[in-house]
């Protein structure tokens, strides 16, 4: 199938979603069942997914008492040379690159004489999923800050000499300490193994253009692929839409070679201009007149979040939480989210409480059940002093129930969750209560007339 684009042909990639289902059930008795031990080390749990070169298990190193994450080649696959020399690959890619933005593996072996190798386990969702069970498009932070990991992750693959190749939001995990990271380098190739050669793989959606065109790239472009990929992510980030979708496949090919992109503002009207030029510039169809690399992508994004930021300053954030493991988790997670703000943690209410009264905060997360003054006490406490009476407070618990709640919103907490929480969904809170913040907050004195 070659489709006509104004008069050039597309060779179509073949791109693998599953098996049919009557080949799927042919091959199942090829799985290993939950329970059993590869290598003496690792015990399945159970099927995570399968893409187009082989299925992934949750299991068990049972020698480092560890979760992982198996691939298994498919095992129609197992005897196709090229097949089990680019899962080979797969796995090399993986192992040149050590970056907390991209899945690691740990090891590589052959079960049967089909091989697998072993990764980084990494609970939680991908992104497509998370998208899809959002049901709306992420804020500007959220968006900002997956980016942001991500950029770091792709430019740390093409520092190790390789290219990813099939960047897309199935592609990008996302864990529970709202860390993202690259996944699946089933197409990444190195660098100077391009030479010249024409090579067309990809999923269409995130495509570059002379990737679908299967024209030779000269070896200094190929990371410009990635950038393509990363710019069609970016768009569906801050819009909530893909540029280029269409009702069929060669439809959407045809978009992506020919059809400029579409101005983000058409989509999001709030969206801050430097993040628009910096998307476009990322999805220019000429790899030469693209962003030249990565960092420079990352580099236009962030500083069009800086350009976006309030004026006033930069927020103080308080997080009151006498659990170590949980003070250090949202630690991170707000200074992922909004690097340039000041992120204090205390242990107990007391001290939360005197530090807010000497340097009322922008935003106050605090724990539920503490010892000595617990979350409920806080809040009241926040409430009746003058310079916090109007600071946004969230209270955390994993105790609390609908009463608690009641009791805060009656003292005017204005968010309640539960842990463990959705990060996602609790950076979403913040940014919003964080603007509201912003909004009311007087000016310092020096401007005030």
């Amino acid at each position: 199938m070659t489709p006509d684009v104004g008069g050039e042909h597309l060779t179509l990639p073949t791109i693998r979603e599953g098996w049919g289902t009557s080949v799927r059930e042919a091959l199942q008795d090829s799985y290993p069942e939950p329970g059993a031990l590869i290598d003496g080390a690792y015990r399945i749990l159970e099927p995570l997914g399968e893409g187009g070169m082989g299925v992934v298990f949750k299991a068990r190193d049972e020698r480092l008492d560890r979760l992982v994450a198996l691939k298994l080649i498919h095992p129609d696959q197992v005897c196709r040379p090229k097949a089990r020399a680019r899962f080979l690959e797969e796995a090399r890619a993986m192992a040149r690159v050590a970056h907390p933005n991209v899945v690691e593996i740990h090891a590589f072996g052959e079960l049967e004489g089909a091989p697998y190798f072993v990764m980084g386990y990494v609970p939680g969702t991908d992104l497509e999923r998370w998208l899809a069970q959002r049901g709306s498009r992420p804020s500007l932070g959220e968006a900002w800050t997956i980016l942001d990991q991500a950029c770091a992750g792709a430019q740390a693959i093409h520092d190790s000499g390789t290219a990813h190749r099939d960047l897309k939001a199935s592609n990008l995990l996302i864990g529970p300490d709202f860390r993202v990271l690259i996944a699946d380098l089933g197409l990444a190739r190195l660098v100077e193994e391009h030479s010249g050669e024409a090579i067309v793989s990809g999923t269409p959606a995130y495509m570059a253009p002379e990737l679908i065109l299967g024209r030779a790239i000269p070896p200094e472009l190929v990371p410009r692929v990635d950038v393509y990929s990363l710019g069609v992510l970016a768009f569906e980030l801050f819009t909530g839409s893909l540029p280029f979708a269409a009702s069929t496949l060669s439809e959407t090919l045809r978009l992506q070679v020919k059809a400029p992109p579409p101005r983000l503002i058409t989509r999001r009207q709030d969206l801050p201009r430097p993040f628009e030029d910096a998307v476009l510039q990322a999805l220019a169809k000429d790899p030469k007149e693209r962003t030249a690399t990565v960092d420079e992508l990352r580099d236009a994004l962030a500083a069009a979040w800086e350009a976006s930021r309030d004026e006033s300053g930069s927020p103080f954030v308080l997080i009151v939480d006498d659990e170590p493991g949980y003070r250090s988790l949202l630690t991170k997670l707000l200074t992922r989210a909004f690097p340039t703000a000041r992120v204090e943690a205390v242990p107990d209410g007391t001290r939360g409480l005197a530090l807010a009264r000497s340097h009322p905060p922008d935003l106050v997360l605090s724990d539920l059940d503490m010892p000595g003054m617990n979350g409920i006490e806080l809040t009241a406490e926040l409430r009746a002093h003058e310079a916090t009476r109007e600071v946004p407070i969230v209270v955390a618990t994993g105790v609390g129930g609908p009463r608690d709640w009641q009791v805060l919103s009656q003292l005017g907490a204005d968010g309640f969750v539960i842990k463990p929480f959705d990060p996602l969904q609790l950076i979403g809170m913040s940014e919003s209560l964080l603007a509201r913040r912003a909004a009311w907050r007087p000016p310092p004195r020096s401007q005030r007339s």
